[in-house]
């Protein structure tokens, strides 16, 4: 959904808006990781918030070992990530005329990293044998998120990664 049919989708129901609309609970609820990528988004947006209005965000459970695919959020929006539990190491691969450059950061509790606009990037829970969870905000209204499985995004991540599927 557009920024523009958010906008024009709560106008269109204004009458009918109740305080429900402005009210979301379960983001701090755990999700089941018991799956093959071995974690779990949970998608806070207009449609499950309608009082957002073109924000949004997320809840990412992360199983020990679990993995957040590469993803671009293209092109339009940046993302902050904070760790509220575990270790989570966060990967982002640059594109530009000058190559390609990879960031690799392992982000803790309590700690924020920013995923630039349009920048390839993965989560991987690297904690001791236990769950991890990260709050995940776009910085724009609903970001498009393109899952990247494809070879060439597998390529562009370097070695390390590889290793670690």
């Amino acid at each position: 959904m557009s920024s523009e049919n958010e906008w024009l989708w709560l106008q269109e129901r204004h009458a009918n808006v109740v305080a429900d609309d402005f009210y979301f609970t379960g983001i701090l609820t755990p999700r089941s990781t018991d799956n093959p990528l071995g974690s779990n988004i949970t998608s806070v947006n207009v449609e499950t918030f309608p009082g957002l209005n073109t924000l949004g965000m997320g809840r990412n459970d992360f199983a020990s070992g679990g993995v957040n695919p590469p993803h671009v959020h293209h092109p339009r929006a940046s993302e902050l990530l904070m760790v509220l539990e575990g270790t989570l190491l966060v990967e982002l691969v640059s594109s530009n005329q000058n190559g390609n450059r990879v960031f690799s950061k392992a982000v803790n509790k309590g700690d924020v990293f920013l995923i630039p606009q349009g920048m390839a990037h993965f989560q991987k829970n690297t904690g001791d044998g236990n769950n991890a969870v990260g709050i995940s905000k776009p910085l724009a209204a609903n970001s498009q998120e393109f899952t990247q499985l494809i070879l060439l995004c597998l390529i562009i991540l370097h070695l390390k990664f590889l290793l670690m599927i």
